[in-house]
């Protein structure tokens, strides 16, 4: 999840599956880093 969040970031050239892929991780770990905020209150993660 991270190596494929940074290759996306960076703005790599990847294939069409391969870009879609680290799209839905992006989206999934944002949804993941909200609930853990709203459950533990205010927190820095990266």
């Amino acid at each position: 999840m991270t190596v494929s969040g940074i290759l996306y970031i960076n703005g790599h050239d990847l294939p069409f599956i391969m870009e879609h892929y680290c799209k839905k991780v992006v989206i999934i770990s944002k949804t993941d880093l909200v609930t853990e905020e709203n459950d533990n209150g205010p927190i820095t993660a990266k």
